[in-house]
């Protein structure tokens, strides 16, 4: 097998030094072989790309989520931070990947994220921004943004989905 694949296998197969070994010690014992049995290596192989595509999604996705909360609703870093019970500082910081996203807040990312696809996908996407810092009746008389920014982004997709499907 090529050096360029093993390296990339290595580099695959995980930061904790003791799945590393483990995998290490597997591949050895698979390549160690006179007659190296292909499907054990290839599903190892797979196996370790899997895991690095899973680590990729685990740290991109949530910073994908919050460029795109930034960028669709127009808000701020002290914004973000503020709904993710932050400060707008540690929020810039998770964005550009200089600080590790602890795993509450991935999750509460990923929530954010389904909202405000199923936001964009009911009003355009230009007049999203807008829409959502006007007051209106079905918010209380309060904004759709106040209620975003205090965590309430599914109650605020229901209650557009409900007053649009009576329009429509």
């Amino acid at each position: 097998m090529p050096d360029l694949l093993r390296n990339a296998w290595g580099d695959a197969v995980g930061r904790t030094a003791t799945r590393a070994a483990e995998r290490r010690a597997r591949w050895r014992a698979v390549t160690a072989t006179p007659d190296p049995d292909a499907d054990a290596r290839a599903l190892l192989y797979l196996e370790a790309i899997s895991e690095w595509l899973g680590r990729r999604d685990h740290t991109e996705r949530p910073k994908a989520a919050l460029r795109a909360l930034r960028a669709h609703l127009a808000l701020s870093y002290d914004d973000v931070g503020r709904m993710l019970g932050t400060s707008g500082e540690t929020a810039r910081r998770w964005e550009l990947g200089k600080v590790t996203i602890p795993q509450d807040r991935r999750a509460q990312l990923s929530r954010l994220d389904d909202g405000l696809a199923r936001l964009r996908g009911m009003l355009l996407s230009s007049r999203l921004s807008e829409a959502i810092r006007r007051p209106a009746e079905i918010f209380d008389g309060e904004r759709a943004l106040d209620w975003i920014l205090r965590g309430k982004i599914a109650d605020v997709v229901r209650r557009y989905d409900m007053a649009l499907a009576y329009q429509g």
